[in-house]
């Protein structure tokens, strides 16, 4: 079954008619689904920001918001209304996707700046799965498996959840260029960004944090870091930040330059071997750590900073 959303054009909503500014036209529709049982959100957008969190129904709630840029006003009018969202399911699979086509397909007109912008709220421990081919993902308050892919803009996670089991499913964050920011995150994390920085903060028990160029930061909280495990950390180009809470164990093992110890925290000491650093902490039972930087430098504090 597939649902549009009714394009709107709204009174008031008037063209600007400053000199040289480019005239357009901004509508918001909301349509709220109340369907029991829908265990799986699915997200495919060609292009547009989406944010999702949760919320205390049992509904999914979604506000569309679309604007568009055009030369004229007839011309941004028909930009919006050639800007389609769906909705569709399979009765009785529990799984929601919303997608966005452009009803005109294939037509060429780089004077329109179509945008599309969603709020989604899920029931609690739904399952996300984003992606979008070119806007900004937010994700907040989130309990079930997560996955949030765009190919350019940034990724902000807010207090989301992956317990730490076997069979469990980690918060997979994906951009081909932008950066990543994650905070308030408890469990397994991959994180991965071919241009832009990576800065993850939480309860983290297992952590794959890769940038082909840019910093990597990982703040891991009390409670945080598993007994047992990889964690991988790597960038092409720029450093690589770890610090651990007190009481953690950990096998580490690091390519690159080691950061002066010229402050007061805490530090491991290092040990050479040909290309390898390598160190310990605590006991050195727990999880095995790599940290590798192409141009740049390693540095590993353990406790609160200063």
């Amino acid at each position: 079954m597939r649902r549009f959303v009714p394009v709107l054009i709204l009174p008031g909503l008037l063209a600007s008619v400053s000199p040289g500014c480019i005239p357009w036209v901004e509508e918001t529709s909301s349509e709220t689904i109340t369907r029991a049982g829908v265990a799986e959100l699915v997200v495919r957008l060609d292009h547009g920001s989406v944010s999702v969190g949760e919320h205390l129904g049992a509904e999914v709630e979604v506000e569309v918001r679309r604007s568009a840029r055009a030369p004229s006003r007839g011309a941004a009018q028909e930009a919006l209304e050639d800007l389609l969202v769906e909705f569709g399911d399979g009765e009785g699979s529990g799984r929601l996707v919303i997608s966005s086509r452009l009803a005109t397909a294939g037509a060429f007109r780089p004077w329109e700046q179509p945008d599309l912008r969603l709020r989604i709220s899920v029931p609690a421990a739904t399952a996300i799965n984003v992606r979008t081919g070119s806007g900004r993902i937010e994700l907040d308050g989130l309990t079930g498996a997560i996955g949030a892919t765009t190919a350019s803009g940034r990724i902000v996670a807010r207090d989301l959840r992956s317990p730490f089991r076997p069979d469990g499913h980690p918060i997979v964050l994906r951009t081909a260029d932008g950066s990543i920011e994650g905070e308030n995150l408890e469990g397994l994390v991959h994180a991965e960004t071919a241009e832009g920085s990576i800065r993850l903060v939480g309860r983290l028990q297992q952590v794959t944090a890769l940038s082909a160029d840019g910093r990597i930061e990982v703040i891991v909280a009390e409670g945080g870091a598993a007994r047992e495990g990889r964690w991988f950390l790597r960038t092409a180009d720029g450093s690589v930040r770890l610090r651990l809470p007190h009481g953690a164990s950990a096998r580490v093992s690091a390519v690159g330059e080691i950061a002066d110890e010229d402050d007061d925290e805490e530090a491991p000491e290092w040990e050479r071997e040909g290309p390898l650093a390598l160190t310990s902490v605590g006991h050195g039972s727990g999880p095995h750590i790599r940290m590798r930087t192409g141009d740049g430098s390693i540095r590993l504090r353990i406790g609160e900073p200063d």
